[in-house]
């Protein structure tokens, strides 16, 4: 049928912002007032609440965000790209390194395409190398070539997820025993089950007292359990709930139960919470022998582990990258 008369209408126009030069954009650590506008940007992205006025409280009073240094990239007086920085330690082969988990790296969609993000991520790199931090890390939740393009190496990043009930049916899998626990009754297990299970390997996080402390702040509400055979204490899982969602956010386990131990935690969890209405549980998980068949994995979308030295003596090898990917959910920022 031929269009009738009037009916044409033109796009809505597109509002026009000059392109600049880079070099314009000033850097440097935010303000409190520049972190409010950092906060409020990234609204679009990593909304914290439905108003954008709680959003930014959220931010302010978070006990995470509030553990990063935040940057800003500034032109004409207005905030257009930022990101946190996070400070951690990574351990290379057993040493210990000052390491920074870069967050929230974002740029205002008017100013997207022009590199500001880029230099802006540079210049905070070559700040903290000048401080002493060795190495980088961040979770990419978008295409890892941007961050490649950069001198970011891309680490498997893997998750998996499976309704409790089927997993609770398998016969084949001999569930671990799992017993609530505060985090003050079993701080010093926890922490020593990870340091035997997890900082043994050739990359890892290396948690301090002080930053046990942060992830217990970080969600209060989790929940941990002590994971036993025959009574006694193997490992520990925590367990963040988001709906009906069972996330195992960290875990750890014991040189005695370490092979096919993970597949064995699963099946305690899925007893555990055959009564509480998990509709899913899962999470982060590394491609072990022992999932095989029982989890489905897929390679994460977002949150994509990509670290880069910072020192040209440290050199990272593929054995380094492909034990990132048991790091775990709880110290994503």
């Amino acid at each position: 049928m031929p269009k009738q008369p009037g009916n044409c209408s033109l796009p809505s126009p597109v509002p026009f912002v000059p392109l600049m030069d880079a070099s314009r954009l000033h850097i440097q650590e935010a303000t409190p007032e520049q972190r409010r506008q950092a906060f409020a940007n990234v609204f679009e992205v990593w909304p914290q609440a439905a108003e954008l006025h709680e959003h930014v409280q959220r931010r302010l009073e978070s006990v995470q965000h509030r553990r990063a240094r935040w940057f800003v990239g500034v032109l004409d007086g207005r905030v257009v790209t930022s990101l946190g920085a996070y400070p951690v330690r990574l351990l290379v082969d057993g040493q210990s390194f000052p390491a920074v988990a870069i967050g929230s790296v974002h740029t205002l969609s008017e100013f997207r395409g022009r590199g500001l993000a880029s230099r802006l991520l540079a210049q905070v790199e070559a700040t903290l190398q000048n401080e002493g931090v060795r190495l980088a890390l961040l979770y990419s939740d978008i295409a890892p070539r941007f961050y490649e393009r950069l001198g970011y190496l891309l680490c498997p990043s893997w998750q998996g997820w499976i309704e409790p009930h089927r997993l609770e049916s398998r016969t084949d899998v001999a569930p671990l025993e799992l017993q609530p626990v505060s985090w003050q009754q079993a701080a010093p297990a926890i922490v020593e089950f990870y340091r035997n299970d997890h900082a043994r390997r050739p990359l890892a996080y290396e948690r301090p007292q002080e930053y046990w402390e942060f992830l217990y702040r970080k969600w209060p509400q989790d929940q941990f359990l002590l994971a036993c055979e025959q009574g006694q204490p193997v490992g520990y899982a925590r367990i963040h709930l988001a709906g009906e969602w069972a996330h195992l956010v960290d875990w750890a386990l014991a040189p005695a139960v370490r092979s096919g131990g993970l597949a064995r935690l699963l099946a305690g969890l899925a007893r555990f919470g055959s009564g509480l209405r998990w509709r899913q549980l899962g999470g982060w998980l590394p491609r072990e022998d022992a999932l095989a068949g029982l989890v489905e994995l897929e390679p994460r979308q977002r949150e994509i582990t990509m670290v880069k030295p910072l020192d040209d003596s440290l050199a990272l090898q593929e054995q380094h990258l492909h034990a990132a990917q048991w790091f775990l959910e709880v110290d994503h920022v």
